[in-house]
């Protein structure tokens, strides 16, 4: 049986809600989701585990909260960190788990089993977002960096926090990424950009790179 996760807010307790759905081209939605507790404040993203028994989350409490996806039972738990997680990965064989937030400044990569972190990447003033590459450990990430005052996105090998290759620079038009994801293949990255200075009918533009010229 497939599953939809969405977010809900129901007596200031933020809630994920698994609803069973049918093949995607007719979807249909219970009258009985199933609710899981456990986030104090706004949950920002959550992720599936490859194997879908595990669910991956964060939220405006600051701390990642990993739960049984069958059951609702929590797993395990980051400490509270100073700011707001926003951003989650897993990578495709389940092994690592990344996460980051717009003012963290970092990236952090864990084993998806126990959240220790082994690697951080810390060459970021700012993170939009993170994806990991279908069938490999490598992380693309998206940000701004203060070295050379723009934004970008870059490669990093997840199992060294070494850069691979940055394949985007924010140009002179002022428009940055703020999205990124990769193709099923994993050949080709998908970018969404905001234009913040050009015409309104012009702000928004989605630009696709072919990634395997650039790992």
């Amino acid at each position: 049986m497939k599953a939809i996760l969405f977010i809900g807010f129901f007596s200031f307790i933020q809630t994920l809600i698994i609803l069973p759905s049918v093949a995607q081209d007719n979807l249909l939605f219970s009258s009985e989701p199933r609710v899981i507790n456990g986030h104090a404040f706004t949950v920002f993203e959550i992720k599936y585990s490859p194997d879908g028994e595990i669910l991956y989350s964060c939220g405006g409490n600051n701390q990642i909260i990993v739960f049984n996806a069958e059951t609702g039972d929590q797993i395990m738990k980051t400490e509270m960190s100073d700011k707001p997680i926003h951003d989650l990965s897993v990578s495709s064989d389940g092994k690592l788990f990344a996460y980051s937030g717009y003012n963290l400044g970092k990236i952090h990569i864990t084993e998806a089993s126990s959240l220790r972190d082994f690697v951080v990447i810390s060459d970021f003033e700012y993170v939009e977002d993170i994806c990991f590459a279908p069938g490999e450990h490598v992380l693309a990430i998206c940000g701004f960096r203060s070295d050379v005052k723009k934004q970008v996105i870059e490669t990093y090998s997840a199992e060294t926090g070494i850069k691979i290759r940055q394949f985007f620079i924010q140009g002179t038009d002022k428009a940055y990424p703020t999205t990124i994801d990769f193709s099923p293949d994993g050949k080709n990255v998908v970018a969404f950009k905001q234009n913040v200075k050009g015409p309104k009918d012009e702000s928004k533009l989605v630009t696709t790179s072919n990634f395997e010229e650039y790992v």
